[in-house]
């Protein structure tokens, strides 16, 4: 039998924000959920980041963008090829959609031709070449949630 209550949260408290997401670790913790966390050395600093909330990252000229989601879109940098980074991640869930974007499949609300819609409404090039293997990854990692 599930606990339906977790905790309660009260309007107009100071740290809202925190208490969120305080319930919603202790809501995780009683899903026995895991998150997978990695470390990466950006430009602005070592910095552990959950894979979770990592949208997607943009290859420009060896320089790496993370567009991670926070409260807000935060973005990091780091010096690599998104070829070591697509090797590192790809059994996590992330698919090359074009020769400069791996995308969180997590974060994919849908492919259509030409383009992938991510849920913060986001959206990315898909050459021509790679739709039928995006599309495929894409229904495959729907099926694995």
């Amino acid at each position: 039998m599930w606990e339906v209550l977790v905790r309660y949260l009260l309007k107009g408290n100071a740290n809202f924000q925190s208490k969120v997401n305080e319930c919603m670790d202790a809501i995780i913790d009683k899903m026995n959920y895991s998150v997978t966390k990695r470390k990466f050395d950006f430009k602005e600093g070592r910095k552990e980041i959950s894979l979770e909330r990592l949208l997607y990252i943009e290859s420009k000229l060896h320089i790496l963008e993370f567009h991670i989601m926070e409260n807000e879109e935060i973005v990091y940098t780091m010096y690599e090829t998104l070829n070591v980074m697509d090797d590192m991640l790809s059994e996590n869930g992330f698919i090359r959609t074009h020769q400069s974007y791996l995308v969180n499949a997590k974060h994919i609300k849908n492919v259509v031709r030409c383009k992938v819609i991510l849920t913060n409404r986001v959206e990315l090039p898909i050459p021509k070449a790679r739709y039928t293997e995006v599309k495929k990854k894409f229904i495959a990692c729907q099926g694995e949630v």
